[in-house]
């Protein structure tokens, strides 16, 4: 599975496909996704990076799953 992480203010998660974890960012929510394809393709304005093994296993410890 190749993570990615998506970021932006206001993100309603429930209405988005392939979200595995949530985590509360000061900014808003940062999501964990497998569907990273989707989103860019979906989104052109959500930011969407990869994610390093660190944020990965952060996002499996602290991260709520959906």
């Amino acid at each position: 599975m190749q993570g990615s992480l998506c970021q932006k203010k206001g993100f309603s998660y429930k209405q988005y496909i392939g979200v595995l974890r949530r985590r509360r960012e000061a900014f808003g929510w940062t999501l964990l996704t497998d569907q990273k394809r989707f989103y860019a393709e979906n989104y052109p304005r959500l930011v969407i990076e990869r994610i390093t093994m660190d944020e990965f296993i952060l996002m499996m410890l602290k991260g709520e799953e959906l």
